[in-house]
């Protein structure tokens, strides 16, 4: 195996749990043993996290013919939201939104200098609730 960089992150969803879990129902349809069938499922989870965290893209001549396109068919539906996860995790690292600078003009407004749309202003406000 290659040596591999340093891993990235990314959202294992409920979604993709399921496909994988999926793959008991071809059991019985496949005809293959329930033991092949929970090897190709372990393979698949570890090409899945390969893929989230290295970019590494599954080798899918290794998987049984009769699972093959199943297999094929899961992981094309899982990468974009693996890849979607991926973006959204390395741009949550950039820190959001710049802060505005100030122009030197531009100096907030105190509380006394508050009015609103009906004439009020803060000292008359105030009077009012005293």
């Amino acid at each position: 195996m290659e040596k591999m960089t340093t891993p990235a992150s990314f959202n294992f969803y409920d979604g993709m749990a399921l496909a994988v879990n999926e793959l008991d129902e071809l059991t019985e349809t496949l005809g293959l043993a329930p033991d092949e069938i929970e090897e190709a499922k372990k393979e698949f989870v570890w090409d899945i996290v390969q893929y989230g965290c290295w970019l590494v893209e599954p080798d899918f001549s290794k998987y049984d013919i009769s699972l093959r396109t199943a297999i094929r068919m899961a992981f094309g539906v899982m990468r974009y939201s693996i890849d979607k996860s991926r973006k959204s995790i390395a741009s949550g690292k950039k820190g959001g939104r710049p802060k505005k600078k100030k122009e030197p003009d531009q100096v907030p407004a105190s509380h006394e200098d508050y009015s609103d749309d009906r004439g009020w202003d803060s000292v008359s406000i105030a009077r009012e609730l005293a």
